[in-house]
């Protein structure tokens, strides 16, 4: 894929598969290592992460963040991408 790059840190999480999205002037990270949360936010200027607390807006228990085998939720690797709306996790 063509793509512009717009900073670069090789020792950021080398290694890891991973996927990020930019949303509302944030940068989200997410891979198998930021488990248990969906994801981290990452400073866009440094890319550092930023120790930021959210909470995840649920209407459902079924929706909460957490691994489950009885209802066959797997936090393992999945991709986030946004509308530009809202940012959403594929749970599998």
């Amino acid at each position: 894929m063509i793509g512009k790059v717009y900073k670069h840190k090789p020792d950021f999480r080398s290694g890891q598969i991973s996927s990020m999205v930019c949303f509302n002037g944030k940068l989200y990270f997410r891979c198998e290592e930021t488990k248990p949360k969906p994801f981290v936010v990452v400073d866009t200027e440094t890319l550092e992460e930023l120790k930021v607390e959210f909470e995840l807006e649920k209407e459902e228990t079924n929706l909460e963040w957490k691994e489950s085998e009885e209802i066959g939720r797997f936090l393992t690797f999945t991709p986030m991408f946004t509308d530009g709306t809202f940012l959403y996790v594929v749970a599998q």
